[in-house]
């Protein structure tokens, strides 16, 4: 299993890691024991970046999550778009999701 808990009390690396298992990519701190957040798995982990945490380190991770969490719900409404023409409400949901995604995304970018 992979670890990436160090004993200091602050953080002071941010690692991302490839889950083999299910192709996602996940980030921790040093004081995080690391496991995929998609299968909760942590035996098929690679590390692919450490980086010392910085205030511009976490604004490029918070981007990237950002970037990932719209696309996620952009295909959400493009998928269910036919089941939902005999819902609004639902669809209306989903737009005002997209709406509140679209402004932290516009926060971040201003970071």
């Amino acid at each position: 299993m992979l670890k990436t808990v160090s004993t200091s009390s602050a953080p002071q690396f941010l690692t991302t890691l490839y889950c083999r298992r299910c192709g996602y990519e996940s980030s921790f701190m040093n004081t995080d024991i690391a496991k995929c957040y998609q299968c909760k798995k942590s035996d098929e982990l690679i590390e692919l970046e450490r980086e010392k945490l910085t205030q511009q380190v976490m604004t490029n991770r918070m981007q990237k999550v950002t970037d990932r969490l719209m696309d996620n719900l952009v295909q959400a409404y493009d998928n269910s778009r036919y089941m939902l023409k005999d819902h609004p409400e639902d669809e209306m949901l989903i737009l005002e999701a997209l709406a509140k995604g679209q402004e932290l995304q516009e926060t971040i970018e201003k970071l």
